[in-house]
């Protein structure tokens, strides 16, 4: 994993689009698997804040597709970190205003049949 790491990050660092974009496509899965599967690893813990994995979910490729049309000549490095925190954004302010208000209705409203 950190092999991966290493190799994704010299490629970025490299300043070569095409080095980069073909590392990306094929690190990133192997990466996502990794931390998904990562046993009591720090990363499990990111729940704590928030659940904004279904604000990222929807969120991302509209905000995407915002970026792609009003910046003709964006790079994917500069589209994956402005729609990154965009969407972040987004997701966190989905979360606390929309989300969690409306699972705590959810009890007040569900009477579950004895």
């Amino acid at each position: 994993m950190l092999a991966a790491i290493l190799i994704l990050l010299l490629a970025f660092f490299s300043l070569n689009q095409s080095l980069f974009f073909i590392s990306y496509l094929i690190i990133t899965p192997y990466l996502i698997m990794c931390f998904a599967y990562l046993p009591k690893g720090k990363i499990l813990h990111y729940n704590h804040l928030g659940d904004y994995s279904y604000g990222m979910y929807i969120y991302a490729w509209p905000i995407q597709q915002l970026i792609a049309t009003t910046i003709p000549k964006v790079t994917a490095i500069h589209m994956f970190v402005m729609a990154f925190c965009l969407t972040l954004l987004l997701a966190y302010c989905s979360w606390n205003y929309i989300e969690k208000p409306a699972l705590a209705l959810k009890r007040h409203l569900y009477q579950p049949s004895s």
